[in-house]
């Protein structure tokens, strides 16, 4: 019933029957073949990835740092300490030895020289202009007058002669070779022209007949032979061929993904096994053996220890100070008993100094045993300068840029404060640094449009200049926005909320719009989110204060304005997509866009096939009325606009009528 018709070729095409001959071959070969190639490649993938575990780690833990310690630290090294600092000195030397001499030479001799060649030049153009207009031009025109009449002269003659020329060439030369070209020339040429057609003609004839008889011949002996063998050995031969490579390298292909799953069981079991033989082991001694055996080191012999070496440290302290005390005290009555003995017989003589270097000698500071104790530590130098200006900064993480930490961050915006040069006030200490106040930041791997910081300065600096210097020295995709002078306090209280935006690459909107649905009308939404003591679990659904789903912009991009740029990342963008904006307010805990998408798959099941495009598009103080978010630095520049209202109306009070 299967097999008849597959293979009776009376009744199907000849297509037909060899696509079913193929067929039989895939089967007939498939399942002998994998198995083979199962057999063969589990060894070489366990031994694969065996060699990529080891590579790694060496790469990790030998190669990456004697790479750079061989090849990138001495280049760093030679830049650093002896490129930068000879091309300084040669610049500098370039400066004094070329640039200063010739500025010398420009200035106090080509620019003379220049002026003294341009007087000359002016005279000279004038008496050229004079003889030009005196001399050169009456001249010209008379020897012009001359020349015209002497050209028509010359062009009277020529005329004549010219016409007797032209009418003997006519009757000796025109004339005879005309009708020499009529009676004699045009006969001849017709009568070779039709020979030579003849001739073309038999030979046209000749050449056809040994054409077709080369052609059938080159046929009967070369083509038809050779497609022959094409059409029935090297065609079958090559379609047998086809099959058995396509089913090998299925074959390969399957069997190098079993071979990858088998390959991570045995490196699960065998980490299983290194755990239960190794780790739990030692983790068991560690927990029941060594910790309480230190605990009872420490609070039976150490602790006591220290506590004794301590209170000798005490009564050693104590007894220095009282020997010192009474050597003081002894050498103090020595003083004063040597004093006494010899008395002051030219008290009269040395008035009051004597008076007050006795005093001074029998001063005696009282007896004390309490110990002295070194001062504070203060840091050496003069104070930081004090901040007096403040500027808050808007900026964005875009890009590939999202995948940056916030420490990346702070190390990126304070190298640009270097390169920018932005008189930065630091805080003082024995490590000062600048004084930076970031608030609210994005999580890693989320776009931003609305991030906020907080620096202070030691001079005043016009706020769009300095964002354009810290724009121009941050890398693209980390772009400062906007920049306003802080004239209010309590940035941080007005960032109550923020505008999400996510994408969801494979997910239908009607699905998404049932999700979001279903989420607004909970009343709960329970999620669990790893935290530092463990599982967390709170209620995801107060802090969304408004949550919708949006329309895909055709041809848009996931990125870093709204779903922007990132589709890349997370995978084609021909598929469904759905887009979704949330207001979240920022509460405690923290609930982000990853727990509200925790909290779709919780009450509607909407779990997108890639991770999700997030881009945090604004932030700022909430207005429960409208449900809006509001603009941050929008309280600054009111305050620096009455602040500039004001000072313009004193200053026209001030001004005289």
């Amino acid at each position: 019933m299967i097999w008849t018709p597959l293979c009776n070729s009376r009744s199907r095409p000849r297509a037909a029957v060899a696509a079913a001959a193929r067929g039989c071959l895939a089967v007939a070969i498939r399942i002998p073949v994998r198995i083979v190639v199962l057999v063969l490649v589990v060894p070489v993938r366990l031994v694969w990835d065996a060699l990529v575990v080891g590579g790694r780690f060496l790469y990790r833990t030998v190669l990456r740092p004697v790479a750079r310690a061989v090849f990138v630290w001495p280049w760093v090294a030679l830049w650093r300490y002896v490129v930068v600092p000879l091309a300084k000195a040669l610049g500098r030397l370039a400066d004094v030895l070329l640039l200063v001499p010739l500025v010398w030479l420009y200035r106090y001799v080509f620019t003379p020289v220049g002026h003294g060649l341009a007087w000359v030049a002016g005279r000279m153009a004038a008496g050229l202009v004079w003889v030009y207009a005196r001399v050169l031009t009456p001249v010209g025109h008379a020897c012009a007058w001359v020349l015209n009449g002497v050209a028509a002269g010359v062009a009277w003659v020529a005329g004549g002669v010219t016409a007797v020329v032209a009418w003997l060439g006519r009757y000796l030369l025109v004339v005879p070779a005309g009708w020499l070209y009529t009676w004699v020339l045009a006969p001849v040429g017709r009568a070779i022209a039709w020979c030579g057609r003849g001739v073309v003609w038999l030979v046209k004839a000749v050449g056809t007949g040994i054409g077709v008889v080369l052609y059938w011949t080159a046929r009967m002996l070369l083509v038809l032979p050779a497609i022959g063998l094409w059409r029935w050995v090297l065609t079958p031969v090559g379609r047998v061929l086809a099959v058995i490579g396509r089913e090998v390298w299925d074959a390969l292909g399957h069997a190098w993904r079993i071979a990858g799953h088998i390959s991570l069981a045995v490196g699960r079991a065998l980490a299983t096994l290194f755990r239960w033989i190794f780790v739990e082991p030692v983790s068991w001694v560690y927990r029941t053996v060594l910790t309480p055996v230190g605990h009872v080191v420490r609070d039976l012999v150490l602790r006591p220890a220290a506590e004794a070496a301590r209170a000798v440290g005490r009564v050693t302290r104590q007894v220095l100070t009282a020997v010192r005390d009474s050597a003081r005290q002894a050498r103090a009555d020595f003083r004063r008993m040597v004093s006494a003995s010899r008395g002051c017989p030219g008290r009269r003589r040395c008035g009051n100094r004597w008076a007050t270097r006795h005093v001074l000698l029998v001063e005696v500071r009282p007896f004390s045993r309490r110990t002295r104790t070194l001062g504070k530590r203060q840091p050496e130098g003069p104070p930081p300068a004090p901040a007096v200006q403040r500027i808050r900064l808007r900026y964005t993480k875009r890009g590939r840029l999202r995948f940056t930490s916030h420490r990346d961050f702070q190390r990126a915006f304070e190298r640009a404060l270097r390169r920018a040069e932005v008189p930065m006030a630091y805080s003082a200490g024995f490590t000062p640094h600048p004084k930076v106040s970031y608030a609210n930041a994005a999580p890693t791997g989320t776009g931003s449009e609305a991030e906020y910081l907080e620096i202070a300065l030691t001079a005043e600096r016009d706020p769009d200049t300095l964002r354009e210097l810290l724009d121009e020295s941050m890398p693209v995709g980390l772009d400062i926005i906007d920049a306003v002078e802080a004239r209010t306090s309590g940035l941080a209280d007005r960032l109550t909320a923020s505008v999400w935006e996510l994408r969801l690459d494979g997910v239908a909107p009607e699905d998404a719009e049932r999700a979001v649905a279903a989420f607004n009308a909970a009343d709960s939404v329970e999620v669990q989110r790893m935290a530092k003591n463990g599982m967390r679990t709170f209620d995801a659904r107060p802090a969304v204060a408004h949550l919708e789903t949006l329309s895909p912009r055709p041809g848009a991009r996931v990125g870093s304005t709204g779903a922007a740029e990132a589709a890349p990342l997370n995978g084609p963008t021909d598929q469904a997509c759905a887009i979704l904006r949330l207001v979240v307010r920022h509460v405690t805990p923290a609930v982000r866009p990853d727990d509200v998408l925790s909290g779709l798959r919780a009450v509607a099941d909407l779990a997108p096939p890639v991770a999700a495009a997030v881009t945090r598009l604004a932030q700022g103080l909430f207005d429960e009325e409208t449900g809006t978010v509001t603009d941050p630095l929008a309280p600054d520049r009111e305050a620096a606009e009455t602040a500039h209202r004001t000072v313009a109306e004193a200053a026209a009070a001030k001004a005289p009528a």
